[in-house]
């Protein structure tokens, strides 16, 4: 790691690098030519390099405050960036806990994609080995990147590994949705298509019934045949103004997004947003517990200027 200062200065002052150095042992020179440091200072006469990192190709990956309480007594953060080292136009945040049979069919899902300019960060809330093992047999068949991001159980702590997610994500543009959702083969399309500045999107989801959720095959997800209605009526959907969402095209579908009367929230299993918007509101609240967290994030993105657009008949 590179140890830098305000305005991208590398620091030339050894009794401040030595302190750094001292009381961070992670920020070694040189160590790794993919992370950086940058270290922010509160006292500006501190600042005397004249070197200038540059920050082009990096993104910033968290944030630290800190007081020194000693001679030099002065705040610093130490702001952590990785080298972006990915052509990827998305990374797509997914989570899931002991939902093996699901996931299995999620990842076929996103094999079916038409696009695969993405990457797959399985946010697992401490399932056992038996998802490790499926993807382990899974994932070499697969045409993108699979990255599963795992701590141990210790009951509901979602925020927790959806914020490790979004830290080991690649892509600038980030994808959220749940280990129980199949994609149609335009989720992730429709999605980049979709995507402004200043705006998250939130989309929707079209639950089934657990017979017809297991009749599903891998064969039928490769296809394209679990998306077809007359398919799904077949096997015993019921007919109902939802299956909009599956059939809604054009004119049709745009007049939906723009007069249902459902609000554009954050909705954990269909929604995505920039990443850098997503680290200013600091991520999910991991102080929440079940229920409410996608919300509540959501919220912070509007506080922030960070308005839903809805396209729950898009995607």
């Amino acid at each position: 790691m590179i140890v830098a200062f305000e305005n991208n200065v590398v620091c030339s002052d050894e009794k401040v690098r030595d302190y750094l150095l001292a009381h961070h042992a992670d920020l070694k020179e040189d160590q790794d030519e993919d992370a950086l440091c940058l270290v922010r200072l509160h006292k500006e006469e501190d600042i005397d390099g004249t070197d200038r990192v540059d920050l082009a190709g990096w993104r910033e990956i968290s944030r630290e405050l800190y007081w020194t309480g000693e001679q030099m007594e002065c705040n610093y953060s130490i702001i952590r960036f990785s080298r972006k080292t990915t052509s990827l136009q998305m990374s797509v945040v997914l989570s899931t806990c002991n939902q093996l049979e699901w996931l299995e069919k999620v990842l076929w899902g996103y094999e079916a994609q038409d696009t695969k300019n993405f990457e797959l960060i399985i946010a697992d809330d401490g399932s056992r080995k038996e998802t490790y093992d499926m993807l382990q047999r899974i994932t070499p068949q697969l045409s993108f990147q699979v990255k599963h991001v795992w701590h141990e159980d210790k009951g509901f702590r979602k925020c927790d590994i959806l914020n490790k997610g979004i830290l080991a994500a690649q892509a600038d543009y980030l994808l959220f949705s749940d280990g129980d959702c199949i994609p149609r083969k335009d989720f992730v399309s429709t999605h980049l298509c979709l995507r402004r500045k200043g705006r998250f999107l939130s989309g929707g989801y079209h639950k089934l019934s657990m017979d017809l959720s297991k009749d599903i095959t891998k064969d039928d997800i490769l296809s394209g045949r679990c998306f077809d209605l007359q398919w799904m009526r077949g096997k015993g959907m019921p007919a109902s103004f939802k299956n909009n969402k599956l059939t809604a095209t054009g004119f049709k579908r745009w007049a939906l997004n723009t007069f249902t009367p459902t609000k554009a929230s954050w909705n954990g299993h269909n929604a995505s947003g920039w990443l850098s918007d997503i680290l200013a509101v600091n991520g999910f609240d991991e102080r929440m517990q079940y229920g409410g967290q996608d919300r509540e994030f959501g919220e912070r993105l509007e506080n922030y200027g960070i308005h839903g657009m809805q396209i729950r008949y898009s995607t």
